[in-house]
């Protein structure tokens, strides 16, 4: 070999000498894998195995096509088993060779152009880089310059098709260049103390920003240069044995990174490599040979990892948590009646402009039923004051659904209560219209009469629906027998609720209420308030999205505006509002998730 001062015998006794060393060690990781117990389908935040088809679990590599979000293709390289392909998200592989002469594939890389280029590239460790230009169905050598053939990694440029640019890492090489789509290379080397470069990652401004990552034998380094000069970053990477490094579509914005070590897992990075924390949670396997990131990454959260000896796994990050400072604002003491008797809902009760709390609070004992109102001044809410009281024998809490909005037009919200009458399986809808100091006297805005209403397949809501500027109610009713749902809105006229129409039905056997959550916001901002229902599917833990926007006079069909995806979400575990969070005039979801134990996120799903 020329050009490194190593004889090609002493090349050769290597290339053997590592190549028995790894058969030794991806035996025994089969045999390890084979006798591990099979992982079970992910739950939120937890890796799963996707490997129908793939024959070799020995993955070095995992690459996604530019364009995955529609045509859903994926390749891997594996030790002894080539390239193979999956056009269903990993559902189902099948083995791409044909010209490939070496079937150790340590990397597989794809143009950003794949979807009219077709363009891919593998490196192979002895034989160096091997091209295809039709997907993967053939393939050719390109390694001229290449003076090192043990090539562990290949990286593409976001701007490959006008640059034509490429990385490959080597074993003991260090890293090598190529501005001509591959024809030719040469090493970029300075400042890099290790040599063994086992993968590369190409920041999607490299244009102007210049910045690579390479995941090395010694951890990960850092270029901003184009690869003139190295610098290491591995703060909080306990494990320097960095195989494989993958970088976020949107790193401009959220600099996040993933490597994959050989033991210790998947780390993650969201300060552009500063700082790693491992993030392991279902993954079988930690010896991790390859990391890659969805190129929607930034919607559907999507990373994949290839092992060696457990296949491929997928993985669904939930968005982080947007997380509130607490402060304890008020404390009951002694004797306020139980916690579960008490249920809360929001609205400006004293017409200030700042949404205060009401609680509906129900002593059994008493039969009794007392709206408490804590008024909010900007910074705290005062200690709650009692705005109604039904007295001894006179109210059911537990039969009430309670909700807030300005029902009579005053700029002041008031509070409505859905009351149940089992006996006579009939429902009334009371109004609190509020005075600003008080709740005045319920009345009965609609009454279903005796028999016409099943209060317990009823669930309460409020809102805008005719963008008229008065709220109205909103009812999910379940027609259990026929598992049908449909959509009630009760138009408020300013003194009385009209009687209710269906505003959307699902049809008989189309929509299992029970796994149903309601909540009301304006998420489109058309000014029409429109419902929102996360729905989950149970047997595959899996929750949707649905929004039913308004037209003024009834529901359209839902849509489906978020999906977790099998496996990542569990509708039981979760409770659903909505607000305007980020102040753009549309409407957002927040979830409370209850991961068992005493962990509990919030989450916030922004209205695009």
């Amino acid at each position: 070999m020329k050009g490194n001062g190593k004889s090609a015998d002493e090349f050769y006794y290597k290339l053997f000498y590592y190549l028995s060393f790894i058969a030794l060690v991806f035996l025994m990781l089969s045999l390890l894998a084979l006798l591990s117990p099979s992982p079970t389908h992910a739950a939120i935040n937890q890796w799963s195995a996707i490997n129908t088809g793939l024959t070799n679990l020995n993955v070095q590599s995992v690459a996604i096509s530019p364009t995955f979000s529609s045509d859903t293709t994926l390749f891997v390289g594996t030790n002894g088993g080539g390239v193979f392909k999956s056009t269903d998200g990993g559902n189902n592989w099948s083995a791409v060779n044909a010209g490939l002469s070496n079937l150790f594939v340590q990397s597989v890389a794809v143009s950003p152009a794949f979807s009219t280029d077709g363009t891919l590239f593998a490196g192979t460790f002895g034989t160096g880089v091997f091209k295809s230009t039709d997907g993967g169905n053939n393939w050719s050598a390109v390694n001229a310059g290449l003076t090192n053939l043990g090539v562990l990694s290949v990286a593409v440029s976001p701007a490959f098709s006008s640059d034509g640019t490429l990385f490959a890492g080597t074993l003991l090489g260090g890293i090598f260049k190529s501005t001509d789509g591959g024809n030719n290379w040469s090493a970029i080397n300075t400042g890099l103390t290790f040599s063994n470069v086992n993968s590369v990652a190409v920041s999607p401004a490299f244009s102007s920003d210049g910045t690579l990552f390479v995941a090395t034998g010694g951890g990960v380094f850092k270029t901003t240069n184009g690869g003139t000069l190295w610098s290491a970053v591995n703060t909080g990477l306990t494990d320097l044995n960095a195989r494989s490094i993958a970088i976020s579509p949107t790193f401009s914005s959220d600099t996040t990174l993933f490597v994959g070590t050989n033991g210790g897992g998947v780390f993650k990075s969201t300060d552009g490599g500063n700082n790693w924390s491992a993030v392991n949670a279902g993954l079988t396997n930690l010896f991790v040979a390859s990391v890659a990131i969805s190129p929607t990454f930034s919607s559907d959260r999507l990373l994949f990892a290839g092992t060696l000896g457990g296949g491929v796994f997928s993985f669904t990050f939930m968005p982080t948590p947007t997380r509130f400072i607490s402060s304890k604002v008020w404390d009951s003491g002694i004797g306020f009646g139980r916690f579960d008797s008490n249920v809360i809902v929001s609205g400006d009760f004293n017409g200030d402009g700042i949404d205060d709390v009401a609680a509906l609070s129900g002593y059994s004992v008493s039969r009794q039923a007392i709206l408490w109102v804590f008024l909010s001044n900007g910074t705290t809410l005062d200690a709650p004051v009692i705005w109604w009281d039904s007295g001894p024998n006179n109210w059911d809490a537990d039969a009430s659904k309670i909700t807030a909005g300005d029902y009579n037009n005053d700029n002041i919200d008031d509070v409505a209560i859905l009351y149940g009458y089992q006996a006579t399986r009939q429902s009334i809808a009371w109004v609190f219209t509020s005075s600003g100091t008080a709740f005045n006297s319920p009345i009965a805005w609609w009454s279903s009469g005796p028999g016409n209403w099943d209060w317990d397949g009823s669930k309460l809501t409020s809102g805008d629906y005719d963008n008229d500027g008065v709220s109205d109610l909103g009812v999910l009713y379940g027609y259990q027998a026929t598992r049908e749902t449909r959509a009630w809105v009760f138009i408020s006229n300013g003194t009385a609720f009209n009687s209710p129409t269906v505003w959307w039905s699902s049809g008989p056997g189309n929509w299992d209420w029970d796994g149903s959550k309601l909540t009301t916001g304006d998420y489109n901002g058309d000014g029409s308030s429109d419902f929102g229902i996360f729905y989950g599917y149970q047997t595959v833990t899996q929750a949707i999205a649905w929004v039913l926007t308004s037209s003024g006079t009834a529901f359209n069909s839902p849509v489906s505006w978020w999906n977790s995806g099998p496996g990542n979400w569990d509708g039981n575990a979760s409770k659903f509002t909505s607000g305007d969070y980020n102040g753009n005039g549309s409407a957002d979801l927040a979830s409370l998730y209850y991961y068992g134990g005493m962990f509990v996120s919030l989450f916030i799903f922004t209205s695009t």
